[in-house]
């Protein structure tokens, strides 16, 4: 089971059902890293991650190398879920993940929204 590859992390601090975005990617070499994609955040985030037994450990270290997210879950498919906790102030939450896959290719319709067969 891999988790190689482009992924969009939803989480929320405190399980309060309001969740935040964000891209992320996980490499091949264990390493991983959530883009800075607004340029607001002072650059990437990188972390480290590991699977095991269809369970998914991923760790990201603050600007300063003190403050630590670390993320804990299941993995099923090309989705995952679990819980996660932040530094040392027992900040906890929730979140999810779900793998980007290729570009989704337009299909047309065998039928009209009246059910009659498209030509």
């Amino acid at each position: 089971m891999s988790v190689v590859g482009e992924w969009v992390l939803n989480y929320d601090f405190k399980c309060t059902g309001q969740y935040a975005q964000t891209p992320l990617r996980f490499n091949a070499d264990g390493t991983c890293v959530i883009p800075d994609t607004t340029g607001d955040a002072g650059g990437d985030l990188p972390g480290k991650w590991v699977v095991r037994n269809g369970r998914v450990l991923f760790q990201f270290h603050g600007q300063t190398g003190e403050n630590r997210a670390t993320y804990g879950g299941d993995i099923e498919g090309n989705a995952m879920v679990g819980i996660m906790a932040f530094g040392d102030e027992e900040m906890f939450g929730c979140w999810f993940a779900v793998q980007r896959v290729g570009a989704v290719r337009e299909r047309k319709p065998e039928f009209s929204a009246s059910g009659r067969p498209m030509n």
